[in-house]
């Protein structure tokens, strides 16, 4: 079973290469500067593959003016977030484009504004026990028969305490490619 993970993203291998270049160009190597444009800001977390936890805190944004609730898709929508796409509303893309999730299923873990945030373990398996439950109502096979792997996104403790996010938002997605067509009722 392949598990994944949202983890940061970081720029430091295009600015490696970047580095490379300008060292380059500095030492007679390259006639001009290279027209490289500056790094992105890293995306506030990215999915990728990996041997060890199969979930992680949903992205939350730092308070600011306007205080808004951490992105979650809904039910159905596909996320991008390969490449240079950020992990919010930029990267739902419609189902027939190349995507590498979509979200099937959320659910909240508790109403209760007052509830103290019980710890990343327990809303890390609340999370996947409910992601596991939903599974074959969107899939047509229960997980263990599928081909495809779920991720839950959860709220972290920030998340939890200043926005009163109690949300879990599962993706599910294709570990070998992605894909270009929404895989409600796959049956695979």
């Amino acid at each position: 079973m392949t598990t994944r993970k949202l983890v940061g993203h970081s720029r430091s291998f295009s600015g490696a290469v970047i580095a490379g270049l300008l060292l380059a160009g500095v030492s007679g190597c390259a006639a001009r500067q290279p027209d490289v444009p500056p790094p992105s800001p890293p995306a506030t977390q990215r999915a990728v593959p990996s041997a060890t936890a199969p979930a992680i805190p949903a992205p939350s944004p730092l308070p600011s003016a306007v205080e808004s609730q951490p992105f979650h898709p809904e039910v159905g929508q596909c996320i991008d977030v390969r490449k240079d796409r950020p992990g919010g509303l930029e990267s739902i893309v419609p189902c027939n484009e190349e995507h590498d999730d979509e979200a099937y299923a959320r659910f909240a873990l508790d109403g209760n504004p007052d509830t103290q945030y019980p710890g990343s373990a327990a809303i890390e398996q609340l999370a996947n026990n409910g992601c596991h439950q939903r599974f074959t109502d969107f899939i047509g096979v229960r997980y263990e028969d599928s081909v495809f792997e779920f991720l839950p996104m959860y709220p972290a403790e920030h998340s939890w305490t200043v926005f009163g996010d109690r949300r879990v938002t599962c993706l599910v997605w294709y570990p070998r490619d992605s894909v270009t067509t929404s895989l409600r009722g796959a049956g695979y």
